[in-house]
């Protein structure tokens, strides 16, 4: 396991937990934080905003149970049980929207969400998911949107779907809300990857005794790697993702790097591979290692990456090196121009919320 020379034992505890299993030796280096005086209430706090909830609950009943504070476990049970119904409605309706659109003739693919909670974790209940995103061609997106709102669902066209390449449709009387994709970034992003290549390689997965067609695992992961790029790799959860699903056996080095290279996006999966070793342990095969090695050139210092990955604040500086070290994984100019406008773009956007709260 590796440590991390930051000042808030929380975090590392936190980031030590973010693992479907926990070997014996990390076992032994996670008890003494555990033992230690903990801010209980910090941790919890940012499980819970992070979506890290089910895994930390889990590892601390089976390895740490002795050790926790009784209200804490009620606590994170309560919260547990509450995703545990939410996560099996939510797969049960993925399920049977996937079944209603290949009645009508429609492929609607669906990625992350249960699909990833099953495929990496083993398990739905594993990973926290409040919505379900769905995959379809370009040429398919009217027609589906269109079925959606025929049963009832409410599109969400507050975001322009032209530039954001999906459409967000929720069903007012359960309250379920799905992201529906013909591309996985907006327009002008500085990446991008094609959707009829992603899904070109369907693969059956076993899912409430439903056999769910998705992407195959090596696209599952370069999503997955797009997706954390796009957020600028803050978020520990999808590293967590990337962490779970490069450890299935079932994974093909040779495509995933094959897809990487064809798409424009190796150095964007270098990054978020290096992350996820980094921050928790992911192995990969030495060729990989070699690559990872090569391909990053520049790093940030761990607390700046730790707070960042967490989205907790940092200071300007800080933040410029996050982004210098996330601009070396663009593999154009023009990727590079993309990401500082779409940056200063956002920034502005936020400062003129912030203002417009400050009026009022």
């Amino acid at each position: 396991m590796n440590a991390f020379p930051i000042t808030v034992p929380e975090l590392t505890l936190l980031i030590a937990l973010c693992r479907a299993d926990l070997s014996p030796a990390q076992v032994q280096q996670i008890t003494p934080l555990v033992e230690g005086n903990l801010d209980w209430d910090f941790l919890v706090t940012i499980a819970k905003t992070r979506k890290l909830v089910p895994l930390i609950l889990e590892n601390l009943r089976r390895y740490f149970k002795a050790q926790i504070p009784p209200p804490l476990l009620d606590s994170l049970h309560d919260s547990l049980q509450r995703s545990m119904r939410s996560n099996l409605l939510l797969t049960q309706s993925m399920v049977e929207l996937v079944q209603y659109m290949q009645r009508q003739g429609l492929q609607m693919v669906p990625f992350k969400g249960p699909i990833l909670a099953q495929v990496a974790y083993s398990n739905p209940t594993r990973r926290y998911f409040a919505d379900l995103d769905f995959l379809v061609l370009e040429t398919d997106f009217a027609a589906v949107s269109a079925h959606l709102t025929r049963i009832g669902m409410v599109a969400n066209y507050l975001n322009d779907p032209s530039y954001y390449r999906q459409s967000q449709f929720a069903a007012p009387q359960t309250r379920l809300v799905i992201d529906l994709h013909y591309a996985l970034t907006p327009a002008a992003c500085f990446i991008e990857v094609p959707t009829p290549d992603l899904l070109d390689s369907l693969q059956p997965v076993g899912i409430l005794g439903q056999s769910i067609l998705t992407l195959s695992p090596e696209c599952h992961l370069l999503a997955l790697c797009v997706d954390a790029a796009k957020d600028y790799w803050r978020s520990l959860v999808r590293l967590m993702d990337i962490a779970q699903l490069v450890g299935q056996p079932s994974l093909e080095w040779p495509r995933v790097l094959a897809h990487a290279q064809a798409w424009g996006c190796q150095r964007t999966l270098l990054q978020s591979l290096y992350l996820a070793h980094r921050l928790l342990d992911a192995s990969f095969p030495q060729s990989v290692q070699a690559l990872i090695a090569s391909g990053i050139t520049y790093e940030v210092d761990d607390d700046t990456l730790v707070k960042q990955v967490l989205e907790l604040k940092v200071d300007l500086k800080a933040s410029l090196r996050w982004h210098r070290f996330n601009m070396q994984a663009l593999e154009s100019f023009s990727n590079c121009a993309r990401y500082l406008y779409r940056i200063g773009k956002f920034t502005a956007r936020d400062r003129l919320a912030l203002n417009q709260r400050i009026r009022t």
